[in-house]
């Protein structure tokens, strides 16, 4: 299926969920928020919640610094 991650075009197996996104993507679902369809998931239900044909996922990095 086809989504779009941070903007860009990704294809994703069917049934894949967020954390398998984030996973793939080389990210640490610690360190991200996350939104589907411009609905903020909380952490707790990453690895539960199966994206969809066409949605669109933003992921937020937190870097520190100093």
């Amino acid at each position: 299926m086809k989504i779009k991650f941070n903007g860009q075009k990704k294809n994703i197996n069917d049934g894949a969920s967020i954390e398998t996104a984030i996973n793939e993507a080389g990210l640490c679902k610690d360190r991200v928020v996350v939104s589907v369809n411009d609905k903020v998931i909380e952490k707790r239900r990453f690895s539960e919640t199966i994206l969809n044909d066409g949605d669109v996922i933003e992921v937020l990095s937190f870097v520190g610094g100093g």
